[in-house]
């Protein structure tokens, strides 16, 4: 059995295109043959200290 643990994680990039990473770590965990996903929610919006 595969899993696969999607981690959209992009806060503290320095990068203004940062959260983009979010849906390319999506995109990438659909690469993979897999019998189960697990995503790890992550904000989609900087949070307090950003």
């Amino acid at each position: 059995m595969t899993t696969v643990l999607c981690v959209p994680q992009w806060q503290g990039s320095a990068s203004g295109k940062a959260p983009r990473l979010m849906a390319g770590a999506r995109r990438a965990a659909e690469l993979v043959p897999f019998d189960a996903v697990v995503t790890v929610p992550v904000l989609e919006t900087a949070g307090e200290g950003a």
